[in-house]
């Protein structure tokens, strides 16, 4: 049986055989990376308080009028929630701050996709997170160039301002982003001009505003200077960058909120 076939074959190469016209290797050929192969598309990114995470296509959710009880975006384990929920782009880099002080990098298309059911993977298996170490703030840094500084605060009130390409060699193993003493923690951190106000809220239920250019640009390793100061049992809660064609809303813990005209917080040094 393999004779006939082998003799088949033979036919077919002489009846129907000729040059081959297609190159099947060219010197210097150019080589595609995992990125080229990940759609173009906006995702949601969902992190939770023990650290679970995934991204979500945009295109799961639809809009829905006021008073809908909504869909659910995320099953969480018991005693969780999530913390940070943002828009982003696939190819966008996605950096991530720690309480530690420390900053991490990867890219947003690196978090595994996930249903608006899915619980998602434990970021710990994506950056290498120390004990007792968690993720603070989540920033998407667009491919666009989106802000010249970061401008990090903490829980006892000290602010920085460190320029963004200090941060481009961040990966995965993390590099510092901030000296931390005497127990602090890195509470937040925002993308801004260099020019932008920025509006501290502390525990208290206090807010500040005051102008960044009040902040000189620092390195990754100083401690910053004082933003704002904190009473004992007090910490920094959020910061947010101020907006006037925007206001500021407040959600207390127990759930109350309240919208304010953000010209009502006077701009301080």
């Amino acid at each position: 049986l393999l004779g006939v076939i082998k003799d088949e074959l033979i036919e077919i190469r002489e009846k129907y055989g000729d040059e081959r016209r297609t190159e099947i290797h060219i010197d210097g050929q150019e080589t595609f990376e995992i990125s080229d192969l990940i759609p173009d598309e906006e995702v949601t990114v969902t992190l939770t308080h023990i650290g679970y995470i995934k991204r979500t296509p945009l295109r799961y959710y639809r809009q829905q009028s006021r008073g809908g009880t909504g869909r659910r975006g995320i099953h969480v384990y018991e005693e969780d929630y999530p913390t940070s929920v943002l828009i982003a782009n696939n190819h966008d880099d996605l950096i991530f701050f720690t309480n530690q002080g420390r900053v991490f990098r990867i890219k947003v298309y690196e978090v595994p996709e996930g249903t608006l059911q899915a619980k998602g993977r434990p970021i710990k298996n994506f950056i290498n997170l120390r004990k007792d170490e968690r993720v603070t703030t989540m920033i998407p840094m667009r491919r666009e160039k989106q802000g010249e500084y970061v401008f990090l605060a903490t829980e006892r009130g000290y602010v920085k301002k460190t320029p963004l390409h200090k941060f481009r060699s961040a990966s995965k193993r993390g590099i510092i982003a901030i000296a931390l003493r005497n127990g602090d923690n890195l509470m937040g951190a925002l993308l801004t001009s260099g020019n932008d106000d920025i509006i501290i809220a502390k525990s208290d239920g206090k807010a500040m505003r005051f102008n960044e250019k009040d902040v000189r640009s620092m390195g990754r390793q100083a401690r910053g200077v004082r933003g704002s100061r904190v009473g004992k049992g007090e910490s920094v809660i959020s910061i947010v960058p101020y907006n006037p064609e925007k206001k500021l809303l407040t959600i207390t813990e127990k759930g109350y909120g309240k919208c304010v005209s953000l010209d009502e917080i006077h701009c301080q040094k």
